[in-house]
């Protein structure tokens, strides 16, 4: 259930962040987002590119952090199951959101005015990287 809800959790932001927009602001960023989206587009269309780097590297980084998290962990303790579970979701969190952060940027440049298709390959590959650390064997 984590897992889910830290997949889905840039795609509802970007949801959220856009009927925000609607029902506050109307129209009146249409004239910013109009000057600022050829900008925001290449600002997502990077942040799309470090995504997918990032999902790649994702797996490993949530690996050396539950390693590292189990190491902490007292040998008397180990054996404890709450103990490893608190290790892994720790872990898990910490490199999740380094696989967030550029999708959390490109829903801001989706405000000011990036093009909808560069924004959803970064929320694309965001989601990815999460679950594919949801699924990792440790």
């Amino acid at each position: 259930m984590l897992v889910a809800i830290t997949a889905i959790a840039a795609p509802v932001a970007l949801v959220f962040e856009w009927a925000l927009r609607r029902w506050a602001l109307g129209d009146a960023l249409d004239e910013v987002r109009a000057a600022l989206g050829p900008y925001a587009t290449v600002l997502a269309s990077g942040l799309a590119l470090v995504s997918i780097g990032l999902a790649v590297v994702a797996a490993p980084l949530f690996r050396a952090l539950a390693t590292r998290a189990f190491a902490k962990i007292p040998p008397e303790a180990r054996a404890h199951p709450g103990r490893r579970t608190q290790a892994i979701t720790g872990a898990f969190l910490i490199a999740s959101s380094v696989v967030q952060l550029p999708a959390l940027v490109a829903t801001l440049a989706y405000t000011f005015g990036a093009s909808f298709g560069p924004v959803a390959l970064c929320l694309a590959c965001s989601c990815v990287g999460v679950v594919h650390q949801g699924f990792l064997r440790l």
